[in-house]
């Protein structure tokens, strides 16, 4: 299975829009196409609640407007639920299927997905995943920078550092 996000300027100050649209599609969704809430609630729920818990679904499902209502949490509990089903549903996964996650323009990602990226790279050590990245020279991701080119298990993360002109992945 191969997942690609994809950052763009144009979509650097939206949280988690390249993230709506990739676990939209996973879903059976078409991106980007409204539908009605209802119809979005009876299309996904089950896929969704197989993929992770019922908090972490219920926060999905908002961020994809299935659900009118934010869910009655704190926010930094609902961001963080969020996050973790988000990560659930994009590399949860991959314990059936082996998973290719491909980020690109790490530059251009707004601060929660860079937060999503970060929270993957700590979980992924036990998943048959394999994350590549690309950037421009300077970025500063938010994660320690031990984390890239991590092996540990069947997890291979690979960092694509844009630093060094003509870098090649071995």
């Amino acid at each position: 299975r191969q997942i690609v996000l994809r950052g763009s300027s144009h979509r650097q100050h939206s949280a988690l829009d390249p993230v709506a649209d990739v676990v939209a599609a996973l879903l059976g969704l078409d991106p980007g196409v409204q539908l009605d809430p209802a119809v979005c609630l009876v299309a996904v729920t089950d896929r969704l609640l197989a993929m992770t818990g019922a908090d972490e679904a219920e926060q999905i499902l908002h961020m994809l407007a299935c659900l009118a209502n934010p869910p009655a949490v704190p926010p930094e509990r609902a961001r963080h639920r969020l996050l973790d089903g988000l990560r659930d549903v994009l590399v949860g996964s991959s314990h059936q299927v082996p998973t290719l996650l491909i980020v690109e323009d790490l530059h251009w990602l707004d601060p929660s997905t860079l937060d999503l990226i970060g929270l993957i790279i700590q979980d992924v050590s036990w998943l048959p995943v394999f994350l590549l990245m690309t950037a421009r020279p300077g970025l500063q991701p938010p994660w320690p920078a031990s984390a890239a080119g991590a092996v540990e298990g069947d997890a291979r993360i690979v960092a694509v550092l844009a630093d060094q002109p003509g870098a090649q992945v071995a």
